[in-house]
Parts: C-alpha cells; structure tokens; sequence
C-alpha cells in the first residue's frame, strides 16, 4: 500500500516566513513531504528539462523525487564530464560561448525558464536517474541482434540527394558565378529543382520567383540512398534499450512508491 497522507495545510507548517520589518513575509509553501524531504510550490513551478521543458505535477514530481532518493541511496555518482559536455554543446548551439555568466544566465531564462546553474543541477539529476535506471534493469534490457534488423527493416532512413551549385546572374557568356555550398533536394528552390534533371558540369537558364534570369550550373552531386544498418545499428540499440529501461522503470516506480512516506499537503 502507498503511504500517502493529506493534511490540512494549518496543521502542518506549510509555509516558510522571513522577518522583515518585524513583520512576516510569504516565501514559499510546501506541497508536499517525500520521505521528510520538502517539495515546494516554487520548485514544482520550475521549468524541468526532464519534461521537456515544463514544469512536473505534484505526482510526477514525487516520482522524480523518489527516483532521486534512491540513487543517492544507491550511491550514484552523476557523469560530470556528460553534464558539463552537455551545457558546452548547448552554449555553441546557442550562440552563447564567450558570454559572460550573468548574460547567459539571462538568455536561458528568457528561453527555458531557469539559470545555468539550476539547468547544471537538473542534468546531474537527469543523468543520475538513468545511470541507476540502466544498472538495476541491464539484465533485462538487453537487445538482440535481430531486433535490431526488424526495427531497421521496419523503419528505414532515406538520406536525400545534395546538391552543389553555381549560379550567375550573367546572360550571357563569360558568366559571373557565385558557388553555392552542399544543398539538400528538400531546400531546393522551385526554380532550381531543374539541376536534378542535368549532369554534372551541365549549365541550365532558369528564372527565379522574382522574375530573375539567370545560368545555374550543377558542379557536384550525391545521390540519395537509405542509411545501412551497419550506420544506424548502435543508434538503434540504444533507443530499444532506451525503451525497455523506460518500461521497467515504470513497472518498478509502484515498488519505490510502495516504500516512501508521502505527506501530500493541502
């Protein structure tokens, strides 16, 4: 049986005072108690990246949160070199390598809703949570070869043809071209889609959406093909483990919360 309890909120010292003034000011209130640790309204009002973005009900905030306790119970030290990885990768996708502290600070927020600081701690928590989720279900979470091929057969990824071009405005020979790096078919614009249909070195006059003539000239080209398993199989491993630990896990939260002590706060 789940060990929940609700208690009404004058019973139970749910909100935090500070003296100012001599007088008592709101700072924050407690929702709940997880095994006597404290869940505050403040952070189930913060942005998680472990939901995408949004922040968790009460109940799946427990669940987090009871995630949380048994790691640290199991001793799991979060992977510091993927939580720093993963802020710098983040940082140069986002334009914000060589930018002071409080500025990234304030563009994170103005995107995700929290600071550097709290993303890092979330990671920590995120990655800690699935490294003690792969330990305790590895040995039922293997995938075999042949699953491996099925989902291959069964999902295949066509990489499109890419395309490099030269183009000039000039009508007439000697042309001015301007190069044009690798473009994939699906960015093709509508008047250059005639380079698909012209071999390589061939030079073909279009005009653009504005009414523009010009000489478009195909200089390279990669055909389209579908990625080999060979490409794809270690991708392909790790999502079906991916989805076998996330069933387990599921499966396993009724235990973990079989065991806690949960006051829910009203």
């Amino acid at each position: 049986m789940i060990n929940i309890f609700r208690v009404a909120a004058f019973l139970a010292a749910t909100l935090f005072f500070s003296p100012v003034f001599g007088a008592r000011e709101l700072v924050d209130q407690v929702a709940a108690v997880v095994n006597g640790e404290l869940v505050t309204q403040s952070a189930l009002d913060t942005p998680q990246i472990a939901n995408n973005g949004k922040p968790f009900s009460l109940s799946a905030y427990i669940t987090y949160l009871l995630w949380i306790q048994r790691a640290q119970e199991r001793h799991m030290e979060p992977p510091m070199d993927d939580v720093a990885r993963n802020i710098a990768q983040y940082k140069k996708e986002n334009g914000l390598v060589g930018v002071a502290d409080d500025e990234a600070d304030r563009l994170l927020k103005g995107k995700l809703g929290i600071d550097f600081a709290t993303y890092a701690s979330q990671l920590k928590d995120y990655f800690m949570i699935e490294q003690l989720k792969a330990y305790e279900f590895r040995n039922r979470c293997s995938v075999a070869e042949a699953e491996v091929r099925a989902y291959y057969q069964a999902h295949p990824i066509v990489v499109p043809a890419e395309y490099k071009i030269d183009l000039s405005f000039s009508v007439a020979a000697p042309f001015e071209w301007v190069s044009l790096d690798w473009l994939s078919e699906a960015s093709l614009a509508p008047h250059l889609m005639v380079i698909k249909n012209i071999k390589v070195g061939a030079t073909s006059s279009v005009v653009d959406d504005q009414g523009r003539a010009l000489q478009v000239k195909l200089v390279d080209k990669k055909e389209s093909y579908v990625k080999t398993l060979s490409e794809r199989y270690h991708s392909i491993e790790m999502s079906l483990q991916k989805d076998k630990v996330a069933k387990h896990a599921h499966e396993a939260e009724a235990e973990i919360m079989k065991d806690a002590v949960i006051f829910c706060l009203e």
